[in-house]
């Protein structure tokens, strides 16, 4: 800040003094000198001594001690500074990087959560902290410690920006003390500030507490979704020859088609199928393929084949091969994409990485950023931290692949979808929204271009065909005429 700021140079904001301070001990006596008011005070110093405080150390434990004992006596010189002056505002940026320092770089990550966590146990109302510039917008000097002037003016307009936004706004004590209610207040206003502050109270504990289920949940799938990474999906199966119907054979004919699937994408790939599960597919009439290969190795090298084979453009038709993970983490991949498409900006990009066992989010600049400059958020934290940024509408994609499978439990699972009633766009309860569509089982009778969202798995490969499980499914006329369907009236002196 000492070297950018000048005044002259932003007369849209208020005029600030600036203080330089190279080292801890020069920062305390000027925090211990001050003098009570009505003012602001912006700090930007932590990256020196934390970086300070680590040079010469080689051991990992010695850099870590050194770190945390800096950020402890950071924080208590500003705790100090806001206890004894209540009516100055404190505004603290966050540590930018030092590509210099190879031991500081190594903890950055560590050193921004106990930052945070600093903030958390200082529990004062006059201070706040701020992210002065972006990670992907920190370009530095060829010294590795100084930002470059157009790095530096972003850093100096975002912290005074976010600056006077907190000078300029009241002061609330945010502590859980008994409200004060004057005598002269009527019953009926005693109770609705009461009431209010229930409100409150459990509005928050329901945020609070769905954060920690998503998490569990979004832990618990990766586990389950790590231990098929031995398996791939394979969707836009088609043949002009109709399956046989005995269930031996028809296995047997559906591995065969797969084995071609697989040479025709990966010829080199010396894996072996150990079985393979047609899933059911909304009744669509492309089967779903679940193939179990013989090591993690093989599923990935016919993955990355695929994926390779789709980069350069080549024609593979309907066929799309996937990881095997289960629906909510298909929906979980839905809600990223709506959310990277919010976080993009004209500096910012962000994407979701879907086809992995757990699915995160990752947002570099636009400028110069590289893949290693990325930084990765999962589905939890991303949610989180950006996730009011989200209109329902912009969910849709996210509720029509939920359906019906999390009524009661949409908010625990995913937080920003909400139950019928709850403001969402009404996931639980029957809607013509969520019906599957009927659709011609006879192609030669005429078919449509069948889209990307049809091919990708949208069922649990635990639920079996209804058919199946009502004695074949008699119900439905199976000759092979005009393939229209009609009821099944039992024996001829059957009554209902």
């Amino acid at each position: 800040m000492y070297r950018f700021y000048r005044p002259d140079l932003y007369k849209d904001y208020k005029t600030y003094n600036v203080v330089r301070c190279t080292d801890i001990v020069t920062f305390k006596a000027v925090m211990e000198t001050m003098v009570d008011g009505e003012c602001g005070v912006a700090v930007s110093v932590l990256e020196n001594f934390l970086e300070r405080s680590i040079i010469g150390e080689t051991e990992a434990e010695a850099v870590l001690t050194g770190l945390g004992e800096t950020l402890a006596d950071f924080m208590a010189v500003i705790k100090a500074a806001a206890s004894r002056l209540p009516k100055t505002k404190f505004i603290i940026a966050e540590p930018i990087k030092r590509p210099k320092n190879e031991a500081y770089q190594a903890n950055y990550e560590a050193i921004l959560t106990a930052f945070g966590e600093g903030f958390e146990f200082a529990k004062k109302d006059n201070i706040t902290r701020m992210e002065g510039i972006a990670e992907g917008c920190q370009q530095f000097e060829q010294d590795g410690v100084h930002l470059t002037a157009e790095s530096g003016q972003i850093f100096i307009e975002g912290l005074l920006g976010k600056a006077e936004i907190f000078f300029s706004a009241a002061l609330v004590n945010l502590e859980e003390e008994e409200i004060v209610i004057d005598d002269d207040s009527s019953i009926t206003d005693k109770l609705t500030q009461r009431l209010d502050r229930l409100e409150a109270q459990v509005r928050t504990r329901k945020e609070e507490d769905n954060l920690i289920f998503a998490r569990i949940r979004e832990e618990m799938d990766a586990a389950t979704n790590k231990s098929k990474e031995d398996k791939i999906v394979i969707t836009g199966i088609t043949s002009n020859v109709y399956p046989p119907t005995d269930p031996i054979q028809k296995k047997l004919w559906l591995r065969n088609i797969v084995e071609d699937v697989i040479k025709s994408v990966a010829p080199d790939c010396t894996g072996k199928i150990l079985f393979v599960n047609q899933g059911k597919n909304n009744g669509k009439i492309i089967p779903l393929v679940e193939a179990k290969m013989d090591s993690t190795l093989s599923a990935n090298q016919i993955r990355k084949a695929f994926a390779e084979k789709k980069k350069n453009g080549s024609d593979m038709g309907r066929i799309f091969i996937a990881n095997s993970v289960n629906l909510a983490t298909r929906v979980r991949v839905d809600i990223l994409k709506a959310l990277a498409r919010k976080v993009t900006d004209q500096h910012l990009v962000a994407y979701a990485i879907p086809f992995v066992s757990r699915p995160v989010m990752q947002i570099r600049s636009k400028e110069g950023g590289s893949l290693s400059d990325a930084r990765s958020f999962s589905f939890t934290d991303a949610v989180a931290k950006y996730g009011h940024l989200l209109k329902q509408f912009e969910l849709a994609d996210a509720y029509r692949r939920a359906g019906e499978h999390f009524k009661g439990q949409l908010e625990q699972q995913f937080i920003v979808l909400k139950e019928r009633g709850d403001g969402g766009q009404a996931s639980a309860g029957p809607s013509g929204a969520h019906r599957p569509e009927r659709v011609n089982r006879h192609p030669e009778a005429g078919s449509r271009k069948r889209g990307r969202e049809e091919d990708e798995y949208d069922g649990d490969w635990s639920r079996e065909s209804p058919a199946r499980g009502r004695g074949g499914g008699r119900g439905q006329w199976r000759g092979s005429g005009s393939g229209s369907r009609r009821p099944y009236t039992g024996k001829k002196f059957y009554r209902r």
